[in-house]
């Protein structure tokens, strides 16, 4: 029966189940689904009586529906416009760490449940680059994520100058290549931050100050290192270790490193006569007053051929390679003894009494070391001796040490 059977829409071509016919090509073929529909219709319907009026209509109705839509859309319809330009999500970049707060790059602050799960930015709705329990004066903060956005704020943060900060000391590190690396970094906890190595030196722990490419920080820098530090001027002779215990405290070794520079020293001591560096194992310190000028100031001349040690020597080796020499006196300078001596011997010999004097020398000097260092035999310093009231501080900051003293000296010590 003609009802039974099932007509199929495939493109723009009506046709019957069990017949092949390829789509036509838009626009120029759309009348062909007439014939074919008057074909299949009347071949379908050969044992019946006629075809019936009625649905040969809605047959060629339904052929032209399909010329309309041939004629009025394209072949080939996209589904998604091509030329509708999507906004990419935004993504924060967040301290992730937060037990209980977060802060994210645009300097907001909130709590770790209130962030956005897809974008990880926190609400709009506080302060931006808030400050809160933070010490602005010292740029330290008693909250991680607090100094993070504190540190974010450009006034405080200059761009142009973290870029040129290296991210470690070695000289192959690289440089920080925006402000949030910096001020994550920055905001953690360090070696200066702790005492005794088992507690933080204050509650302001968090610091964003900016380390300068100098030999030392900037002072707002070195006061932020000595919070819960106890700065101490001992008496003279004192030494830290025992400044501090006479206090029930203990000297703090990584600290002598910041006291020993001159804008530290004349904060606590008076330096009336100036700030000088110096060697010793009792500095920083601060020259008595009445500390004596007729000693023996230390001199190339005094060390080498001045002192009563020097004499010896020389007169133990000359006298042991039997060289006809006179050793140096107390009133020789060193360099025309030496000078003299070597004019008059042998010129065989000349060569190696040069290589004699320079070795000699140096071991002395390197003897001299070990009394001022290592406490061998101590021995007066030259701005000692010549400066009372004056400052002193030691270049070499490894060399620092607690226990170090000087009966004509006021050590200036770090307690905790």
């Amino acid at each position: 029966m003609w009802f039974g059977r099932r007509m199929e829409v495939t493109g723009h071509a009506v046709t019957s189940p069990g017949k092949s016919v390829n789509p036509p090509p838009p626009f120029t073929d759309c009348l062909l689904p007439v014939d074919l529909l008057q074909t299949s219709v009347a071949g379908s319907a050969g044992g019946m009586a006629g075809p019936r009026p009625l649905l040969s209509r809605i047959l060629r109705l339904a052929a032209a529906v399909s010329f309309l839509a041939c004629a009025c859309f394209p072949a080939s319809v996209y589904g998604i416009r091509k030329d509708i330009g999507f906004s990419e999500p935004i993504i924060c970049r967040s301290t992730v760490q937060g037990r209980y707060l977060i802060s994210d790059h645009n300097g907001y602050v909130c709590s770790a449940f209130s962030i956005n799960p897809w974008s990880h930015c926190c609400p709009e709705t506080g302060d931006r680059f808030s400050c809160q329990g933070c010490k602005l004066d010292l740029q330290c903060c008693n909250t991680y994520e607090y100094c993070v956005s504190c540190c974010l704020n450009p006034s405080k943060t200059k761009k142009e100058d973290v870029l040129k900060l290296k991210v470690a000391k070695p000289i192959t590190a690289g440089t920080y290549t925006n402000v949030f690396d910096f001020c994550m970094g920055r905001c953690r906890h360090s070696s200066a931050s702790v005492v005794h190595e088992n507690a933080y030196t204050s509650d302001f722990h968090h610091c964003f100050s900016m380390q300068q490419n100098s030999s030392g920080s900037t002072e707002s820098s070195s006061l932020s290192k000595l919070l819960g530090i106890n700065v101490v001027v001992g008496r003279p002779g004192e030494s830290c270790s025992l400044v501090c215990k006479v206090r029930g405290q203990s000297c703090v070794p990584s600290r002598l490193s910041v006291l020993n520079k001159c804008e530290i020293l004349q904060k606590y001591m008076r330096c009336k006569s100036g700030c000088f560096h110096s060697l010793g194992p009792d500095q920083p310190a601060e020259v008595v007053d009445e500390a004596p000028t007729s000693l023996e100031a230390e001199s190339i001349n005094h060390l080498l051929s001045g002192c009563v040690l020097s004499r010896e020597v020389w007169a133990w080796l000359l006298r042991e390679l039997k060289l006809n020499v006179l050793p140096p006196t107390s009133s020789s300078r060193f360099c025309s003894w030496w000078k003299r001596t070597a004019t008059s011997l042998e010129k065989s010999l000349r060569k190696g009494f040069n290589s004699l004097v320079i070795l000699v020398s140096w071991e002395l000097w390197k003897h001299r070391n070990a009394c001022v260092f290592d406490g061998v035999r101590p021995q007066a310093q030259t701005v000692l001796t010549q400066n009372p009231g004056a400052c002193l501080y030691m270049q070499m900051d490894e060399r620092l040490t607690c226990d170090g003293s000087h009966q004509h000296t006021r050590r200036l010590c770090p307690c905790a």
